[in-house]
């Protein structure tokens, strides 16, 4: 047996059992595997007496120990709301900044387009036609947002053809605080590792026609493998 990191309040009444995942109350002998320090500060506290209802509480330490190690798990709640709201605010903040960004972007293409079409060079009939039937497969869908906008004004899921939206998005999150920005990446990670990074989505992407068309789009080699195992099998 172990003493645990002596950093946390909770390793002064508890031992670390093998690891800092297993522990033993130095109080009634209590052990539990898993949770870690988390769990052992529960059990002082009381655990369910105290609302914590998958701990079982202590019942041999002292009433003063007790009532710091509540007050200190309240702190320790406070302070975790506190952070997942400023992490909140902050990816707000920065969606709303490249929304804008975007639309900055939109009316410069329409501002060039317009004044491409007033030049008395205009290209050959054929070569429009070709050119507004591919601006007419990108039109059909706003890559980058949970929606996409048909032509005609109906809106339909696009949530599987924003690979390259997710990875620049996964770079732009890692630039906050660290302890903000794993609140939001573990949400994202998991979404990706049990859907999304699965070779039949990836083959959907890769086969949609806004992935070819749509210029902003990146990809890598894992697509292609994964559409290349999705044929063959």
């Amino acid at each position: 047996m172990k003493k645990g990191n002596s950093e946390d309040i909770g390793w002064q009444d508890g031992t670390a059992l093998g690891s800092r995942h297993n522990y033993k109350c130095n109080y009634c002998g209590h052990t539990g595997q898993g949770g870690g320090v988390s769990r052992l500060k529960k059990h002082l506290a009381g655990g369910r007496l105290a609302g914590y209802h998958d701990v079982q509480g202590c019942k041999s330490m002292p009433t003063e120990v007790k009532r710091l190690m509540i007050e200190h798990l309240k702190g320790v709640r406070a302070e975790t709301v506190t952070v997942r709201k400023r992490a909140n605010k902050e990816m707000q903040e920065r969606i709303i900044s490249r929304r804008q960004r975007d639309e900055d972007d939109d009316d410069e293409l329409e501002i060039y387009a317009e004044h491409v079409l007033d030049q008395p060079l205009r290209r050959s009939r054929q070569q429009t036609r070709v050119e507004s039937w591919e601006a007419e497969q990108r039109g059909s869908f706003e890559v980058g947002s949970c929606s996409g906008r048909v032509v005609n004004g109906d809106r339909r899921s696009t949530i599987w053809l924003v690979y390259a939206k997710i990875e620049a998005a996964k770079k732009k999150i890692r630039e906050v605080p660290p302890r903000c920005a794993h609140l939001v990446l573990d949400v994202v990670e998991d979404r990706w590792d049990r859907q999304m990074s699965r070779d039949l989505h990836m083959a959907a992407y890769y086969l949609h026609p806004a992935y070819h068309y749509a210029m902003e789009l990146s990809y890598d080699d894992d697509l292609t493998a994964a559409f290349m195992r999705v044929v063959e099998t």
